[in-house]
């Protein structure tokens, strides 16, 4: 079965697919709209010559049927393209019929009105190179690096092909044009990657967005994807919230005014820890639980963990103070924070995954914010944040605590709302 990562590597190899056909189609349109207009010219330019516009002599009639063939043949292409078929051959198989066209089209071009004129031969000649130059920047917008060296290569051949079966003579020059085309390949195949980068890097977050917190995947840089498979052993602060008298509450009110509690708490929570630096693993009904330090390091998450526990309770003062005013019942809430070693990664099946932190860690916290309603405080952060925050100001020791499961005991603190 394939790991997330590759399923999401999947979507975004999807979408850039889509996007290269549609731009495929967009080519394919600019394409078919050239040769209308060399069509609407070649037929009336078959019978009469147009000195004015630099073709002195009648354009041969196989010029006009043959670019009628391909206007037809590009109009096929564009239905084709709308309606949703492509395939991949089409990035290389495309300029090559472009690369034919081109230059057979320069070369009748050049045998019958290059002898009249050296202006009218350099005009046709300038043509030729601008639009090979065009040729090999289509790649650009196929989206991958085989198709812009693809689309480059075809269209130097092409060049040296057109003009020296064309009689363009000067060596120096045509391997100065040789030169700038290859320039504008380099060109195309560095725009087509870094679109392509864009479109892998978006599509990414977008993808990963659906499953993951936005914080996790815009921390993941430039490749999120290894999150889905790769989980990582680091040491982090997690802190632990949950309301106290939840259940009762939730018999008290209606399920409406229990949904806008919880949401307007949660929004106002989730602030505060992101406005600290930490991610919201999840929140669980009345309860959250966030992490500092995962999955993006933080050199002072404990620190961070702290100053989210005051954070809260300065939110929660702030709900409250608003429950009031709307005669309301203020809530309580208690916090647990701790540092400690952690499992940082994602857990999911086919339908669901999700970041998340295992470990010790996070048991404690979980065991220290049950603790703060029989220690009667509202925070306790374990010791061993406090030594990793390097400070102690505005916390209390409150001696030692043994939590459920755990046989060694921790020293607790805990700060006040005015702290």
């Amino acid at each position: 079965m394939p790991g997330w990562s590759d399923l999401v590597r999947g979507a975004i190899d999807r979408t850039v697919r889509e996007q290269a056909q549609r731009n495929e189609l967009l080519i394919a349109r600019v394409r078919m709209i050239c040769l209308l207009v060399a069509v609407a010219f070649q037929w009336p330019s078959t019978l009469h010559a147009f000195p004015a516009l630099g073709f002195p002599e009648r354009t041969p009639l196989a010029l006009a049927i043959g670019a009628s063939g391909w206007l037809l043949a590009a109009a096929v292409l564009v239905r084709a393209l709308g309606r949703g078929w492509y395939a991949r051959w089409l990035s290389l198989v495309l300029p090559l019929a472009d690369a034919m066209l081109l230059v057979g089209s320069h070369l009748l071009l050049t045998e019958t009105l290059g002898r009249s004129s050296v202006v009218a031969l350099l005009m046709i000649h300038m043509s030729f190179v601008l639009t090979c130059a065009l040729l090999a920047l289509t790649g650009a917008l196929r989206l991958t690096a085989r198709a812009s060296m693809g689309a480059t290569a075809i269209a130097m051949a092409a060049l040296v092909v057109g003009l020296v079966l064309g009689g363009y003579r000067s060596v120096g020059a045509l391997g100065y044009l040789v030169g700038l085309l290859a320039v504008v390949g380099l060109m195309s195949w560095w725009l087509a990657a870094i679109v392509g980068r864009a479109v892998q890097s978006e599509v990414g977050k977008v993808m990963l967005r659906r499953f993951l917190p936005a914080g996790v995947v815009d921390r993941a840089h430039d490749d999120p994807l290894p999150l889905l498979d790769e989980p990582r052993a680091v040491t982090a602060t997690i802190l632990v919230s949950d309301l106290r008298g939840f259940t009762s509450l939730s018999e008290r009110v209606s399920p409406t005014e229990l949904l806008t509690l919880l949401s307007e708490l949660q929004g106002a929570f989730a602030q505060v820890v992101v406005d600290c630096g930490g991610t919201v693993d999840k929140f669980m009904g009345d309860g959250m639980l966030a992490v500092f330090g995962a999955p993006a390091a933080l050199p002072d998450h404990a620190s961070r963990g702290v100053e989210a526990a005051r954070g809260l309770l300065v939110a929660l003062a702030r709900v409250n103070a608003a429950r009031v005013a709307r005669a309301q019942a203020p809530v309580a809430m208690g916090i647990g924070v701790h540092t400690g070693p952690v499992i940082a990664g994602c857990l999911g099946g086919a339908d669901r995954v999700e970041f998340t932190v295992l470990g010790d860690a996070v048991n404690a916290a979980s065991r220290l914010e049950s603790l703060t309603k029989e220690r009667g405080v509202e925070v306790l952060v374990s010791g061993d944040c406090v030594r990793a925050a390097g400070h102690a100001h505005a916390l209390t020791a409150l001696g030692e605590v043994t939590l459920r499961g755990r046989a060694t005991p921790l020293d607790v603190y805990t700060l006040s709302t005015t702290a």
